[in-house]
């Protein structure tokens, strides 16, 4: 597939996988984004204080760990597919904490993928798998807030939708379900019904007869 991945039969035990469905209740629920005049100054500061929560160990709150789960989407899902480059700074931090106790993940970036199949996990890199999105993605998809945002994000996923229905590849549907189910419920992207219903037939697709994604999150939180 091209894709650079790593078979790993058990995740170390000082992580939990959580899959993608439970990651959408929780940024659906918490998302600090939900304006559509959001701005960048408010981005990094909600990043700036999840940095603050991790430095200071504030494990003992209820709602870090939903608070963890948006930022590492941010990070993950949302800023290579909508190149949000103003938090870079802020990505660096984070990492850093997060490899450090009492969290000790070696890269908190990185995400699993199960076979729909087999059920085997597969660790995929997060820099190369950044580097593959690159070819399935339009480089002038970038964050900026109101409809232009919106636009790009819904002809993207067209474009992926009916890529995937043609030939599969890993990385559209990384793609694909990076746009559709993290980015457009993160920046409550607007999709009508009749495409929504669409989109949502090749997400089900995808899942049940591709595979699906687990993030990791410190066992600590």
């Amino acid at each position: 597939m091209g894709m650079e991945f790593q078979f790993l039969q058990q995740p170390e035990m000082r992580i939990e996988m959580l899959p993608l469905q439970e990651i959408i209740d929780v940024i659906e629920r918490v998302s600090p984004f939900s304006d559509v005049h959001i701005r960048e100054s408010r981005i990094k500061k909600y990043l700036k204080d999840v940095n603050d929560m991790l430095f200071y160990e504030e494990t003992n709150k209820g709602e870090f760990k939903d608070h963890y789960i948006v930022a590492a989407c941010t990070y993950i899902f949302a800023k290579p597919l909508l190149h949000i480059d103003f938090i870079d700074d802020h990505e660096k931090s984070f990492v850093g904490l997060v490899k450090k106790l009492p969290y000790d993940m070696e890269n908190p970036l990185d995400i699993y993928f199960v076979d729909a199949e087999s059920a085997e996990q597969e660790l995929e890199i997060h820099d190369k798998l950044i580097e593959m999105t690159e070819k399935t993605i339009d480089k002038h998809v970038s964050f900026k807030a109101g409809n232009t945002l919106q636009k790009k994000v819904s002809e993207e996923l067209t474009k992926l939708n009916n890529m995937i229905r043609k030939s599969y590849s890993r990385e559209a549907h990384f793609s694909f379900l990076g746009y559709f189910d993290i980015c457009s419920r993160l920046f409550k992207i607007f999709l009508n019904k009749k495409k929504k219903d669409t989109l949502s037939e090749t997400s089900d697709y995808l899942k049940s007869e591709k595979g699906y994604y687990l993030i990791q999150v410190p066992l600590i939180l």
